[in-house]
């Protein structure tokens, strides 16, 4: 059962590796494929000299799994979401809002009268 177990995160680890390798082939901008394909080539060296060191199949399976997965994932990261602000951020934005308005209305109030004397 043990040996089942072990297999079937094998499979996954290398399966998953695997799939995150293709899709970045397949659908991923230029430098996610560069990886992907630089990703296939250490998992076919690490395949090799993994199984020169241990010759198990398994355990050739996971360090190229994740060799594969890990270098092909590489920097995949999501952009950051905007935020609306909350109640102080959202009273302190009106707050600003209203001095600017205030200070432009007065600046135009002191130069209508500056022209209305002239």
């Amino acid at each position: 059962m043990v040996t089942f177990i072990i297999w079937a995160i094998v499979i996954v680890i290398f399966g998953g590796g695997v799939f995150i390798c293709g899709m970045n082939l397949f659908s991923g901008t230029g430098g996610e494929k560069v990886r992907s394909i630089i990703a296939i080539i250490l998992g076919i060296i690490t395949f090799s000299v993994v199984y020169g060191w241990f010759e198990s199949i398994g355990w050739c399976l996971f360090f190229s799994g994740l060799v594969v997965g890990l270098v092909s994932l590489g920097d995949k990261v999501e952009p950051a979401r905007t935020r609306e602000p909350g109640p102080i951020g959202r009273f302190a934005e009106g707050y600003v809002e209203g001095y600017i308005q205030k200070e432009i209305t007065k600046e135009a109030v002191k130069e209508a009268i500056r022209e209305s004397k002239d």
